[in-house]
């Protein structure tokens, strides 16, 4: 259950023991700081090895989040072709 919800997490959905941050709030936070999980486990050893891979969690959010607002032509070729190489990398 626990690697289920960290599969989740590593793609942005927030599981069953590991929630998003009680301070999130997708109205009021920016997209490109990620999206900040919390853990609800009461196995200090699991819930310490959950917190030390949540961080790759935020990152993929906030890539994923910078991918989708700035692949834009508006935005540039060479942000646009930065945009298609992170892609192309996030999908192997």
């Amino acid at each position: 259950l626990i690697l289920e919800d960290l599969l989740f997490v590593l793609m942005g959905i927030e599981g069953v023991h590991i929630t998003y941050h009680p301070d999130y709030s997708p109205e009021d936070d920016d997209p490109l700081q990620g999206i900040r999980f919390a853990v609800c486990l009461t196995d200090p050893s699991i819930r310490d090895l959950v917190e030390r891979l949540l961080p790759l969690a935020t990152y993929y959010t906030a890539i994923s989040a910078f991918v989708e607002s700035r692949s834009h032509l508006e935005f540039g070729l060479v942000n646009h072709a930065l945009c298609a190489a992170i892609r192309d990398m996030l999908k192997v």
